[in-house]
This record gives C-alpha cells, sequence and structure tokens, in this order.
C-alpha cells in the first residue's frame, strides 16, 4: 500500500474538526478532469515524503443522482468520467476540493489517500473562501434571466431573496423557472472547477446593446444579468490568449427557460455563445439580420481575498 497522508485536517469552524479516512483511491471518483493538471509544479513539491498539506474533501451522493444529474452536466467537459462511479458503502464519494493532487496522486502511484466527507456542498464553497487568498475573478454577460431567488418553500405571499414578490402559483412558477436557470448556469461553471461568489446575479437595464457583445439581432433597450464568480487555479477556462474559450463550448446551445424576466426573444430557447453553423443555424427560425449570442464571457485577472 503506498499511502498519502494529510498533516492536517480542515477546520470549518473554530469548534469542529474532520475526521481524517484514509480511502482507496479506486473507492473515489473526481466530480471533474483537468486535461492538464494547472498548479502541477507548486502541487510537486508540497507532497514529499508520502505527505500533503491537507486531505481531500469529498461530497457524497447516490448513483441514481451521479448517473442523472452530476453526469448530465460534466459529461460535456469531462468525457473520460465513468458511466458508473465506483462506490463505498451505497455512496459515491466525489472529490470536490483536491482534484489536482487526487490526479496527481493517482500519476504518482499512491494506492490510497486522506479524505474528510462532507454533506453540505455550500461548506465545502465556504472551505475554498476561507483557505484561499489568490483567486482568479471571471464573469458571465447574459440576457438570460439568471436571478437566484433563493428558498421558495414558503406560504404566499413572499418576498424571495432577489426581491421578487410571489402572489400566486403563476409567479412561483416564474421564480422556479429563474432558479432552474441560475442553477444550470452554476452546474456549467463547475463542470471544470469550483468556484465561489460574493454577490448572486446583478441586473442591470442596458439603454442600448451596441457596446456589449451580444449579437446584432438584439436592438435596443435590454435586460440583462452579471455573474461575477471566482476560482482557485488560473487556466481553468482557457489560456492565455482566450482564458475564457472553454466556457464558450461548455454553455452552447445549453437549454434554458427563456419565459421569465428576459426582455429579449431567443430563436432558439439555449444559451447561445458563438455563432450558428451547418445545422444548428437551421435550428433559428427565418433568416436572421444578425447574430444571436446571447451570453458572453469576460476575464478580470487575479485578485487578492
Amino acid at each position: 500500500m503506498k499511502h498519502l497522508k494529510a498533516k492536517d485536517s480542515y477546520m470549518f469552524d473554530h469548534s469542529k474538526k474532520y475526521d481524517v479516512k484514509t480511502m482507496s483511491i479506486d473507492e473515489i471518483v473526481p466530480a471533474s478532469i483537468y486535461d492538464e493538471i494547472p498548479d502541477r509544479d507548486e502541487l510537486e513539491k508540497s507532497i514529499t515524503d508520502g505527505e500533503m498539506d491537507f486531505p481531500l474533501m469529498l461530497w457524497p451522493m447516490t448513483q441514481d443522482y451521479w448517473k442523472k444529474v452530476h453526469l448530465n452536466f460534466y459529461k460535456r467537459g469531462n468525457p473520460t468520467l465513468p458511466e458508473t462511479a465506483p462506490e463505498k458503502d451505497g455512496q459515491v464519494l466525489v472529490v470536490w476540493r483536491g482534484r489536482q493532487r487526487y490526479q496527481l496522486a493517482k500519476e504518482m502511484g499512491y494506492t490510497h489517500i486522506d479524505c474528510v466527507i462532507e454533506k453540505e456542498q455550500h461548506k465545502i464553497v465556504a472551505m475554498v473562501q476561507r483557505n484561499v487568498i489568490k483567486m482568479y475573478e471571471y464573469r458571465i454577460h447574459t440576457l438570460v434571466d439568471i436571478t437566484d431567488n433563493g428558498n421558495l418553500k414558503k406560504q404566499f405571499p413572499f418576498d424571495t431573496e432577489a426581491g421578487h414578490k410571489i402572489t400566486d402559483k403563476q409567479t412561483l412558477s416564474v421564480a422556479r423557472d429563474q432558479n432552474s436557470n441560475f442553477a444550470t448556469m452554476i452546474q456549467l461553471l463547475q463542470m471544470r472547477g469550483n468556484i465561489t461568489w460574493d454577490q448572486p446575479p446583478r441586473r442591470i437595464e442596458l439603454p442600448n446593446l451596441g457596446n456589449s457583445s451580444f449579437g446584432s439581432y438584439y436592438e435596443g433597450a435590454h435586460t440583462t444579468w452579471h455573474f461575477q464568480f471566482f476560482t482557485e487555479q488560473t487556466g481553468v477556462y482557457g489560456d492565455v490568449s482566450d482564458p475564457t474559450g472553454s466556457l464558450l463550448d461548455d454553455f452552447s446551445l445549453v437549454p434554458v427557460v427563456g419565459d421569465c424576466h428576459n426582455t429579449a426573444h431567443f430563436p432558439v430557447q439555449t444559451f447561445v455563445t458563438k455563432e450558428l453553423q451547418g445545422t444548428d443555424r437551421q435550428k433559428v427560425i427565418g433568416a436572421l439580420a444578425g447574430g444571436i449570442i446571447n451570453t458572453y464571457f469576460s476575464y478580470a485577472g487575479p485578485i487578492d481575498k
């Protein structure tokens, strides 16, 4: 047995210390797989004499959830993820924090590795925010209504976290559709790495889209949404010449709900991140005068968190 041990355990708060478990590396599965490990040189130096600084953090799920939900979003950018994930005591243990170390450990021939299990995903996100100082900032700009309304299981009438008033089944249905678009976006962004965010999507009324990168099909004033998010590693979504290039492929033609509070009408009810070609163009009703890109991305670079 070749065992990669952790020097320390994670502390989520001052009162809780996680129990470190030694797992067979064949009993766990990464949430996604890097084509190239972004921080290889730094991590190789940190793994010395069979030790790493911290254990991997695992999020447990059912095999059914892995197949029907996780792969539905992550398989596009990670074709080598297994259709059936390994199980431990009836659970699929998914590596959410420490995927680079997981891949590197496998390359280095380790058979066992120290892990901790966290059942609540929002705590994993908080762990990233607490322990990482340098982050990399990205932004998504879209005409799709990606409002995050939060918890909707309340009695009428009530206000959502985004400030929308829910008074009946119709307004509740719209809020659920908005949440669905937000959840789809988050799943797509996390296909290649963990992300964190400080604020929900911002809704901005633009008097003219002429100075933006939206398609020329959308003229005049429109409601837009802008979401700022952060990653631990550089190069997650592209290279130096095109830092967001992979996002264009990941989001391309993924279905959305188009009848929320958006003012733009979408010829195809999907995220559109690049000009359509070939048979895809045939899906567009009629001969459009301009491009129909409804979503684009920007990279703001490293920041000190």
